[in-house]
């Protein structure tokens, strides 16, 4: 049932990359995805972190690394084991034919969860730079407030002194 599942999300979003093979007889058309849906997901998920403060940000992030190595799993099982749909342009007639991908294809099938994985490590990143770069500003508030706070304590202390 998952197989098929993912056989399905390789068909319907194949429109966006695809490897191409030429055979002795005819042209044909090898399309090979990444589930786009899941991707999309996962990068609305990371870029809603945006919006969470530093604590919720840290918990978030650990749930969808779960989520994220489970995609990436599926997707390498998916990659080494799926079948690629054939489109057949043969008299302008279209058929569809399942067969088991080519060392090609399943490289170029890799190589789009690697330029994924890549894609959302630069968003993570990115976000994970700014909140830090913010809870630096909000830690050092803190300390400049506390380091004033005690400044004026001591000179009332020593003004008593006096």
């Amino acid at each position: 049932m998952k197989v098929l599942v993912l056989i399905s999300s390789f068909i319907i979003l194949a429109q966006m990359s695809f490897a191409q093979e030429s055979t002795e007889n005819n042209e044909e058309e090898f399309k090979v995805q990444l589930d786009p849906l899941s991707q999309k997901e996962i990068l609305k998920r990371v870029e809603g972190l945006k919006t969470k403060d530093f604590n919720e940000f840290v918990g978030e992030l650990n749930k969808i690394n779960i989520k994220v190595q489970e995609f990436i799993q599926n997707e390498k099982e998916a990659c080494s084991k799926l079948h690629a749909t054939q489109l057949i342009t043969k008299n302008k007639l279209e058929k569809e034919q399942k067969r088991p991908l080519s060392k090609k294809e399943k490289q170029y099938c890799k190589l789009l969860l690697v330029n994924f994985q890549i894609r959302l490590n630069k968003v993570i990143h990115e976000i994970r730079k700014d909140k830090l770069a913010l809870e630096h500003k909000a830690q050092m508030s803190r300390i400049e407030q506390e380091y004033q706070a005690r400044i004026v304590e001591l000179e009332k202390s020593a003004n008593k002194l006096k």
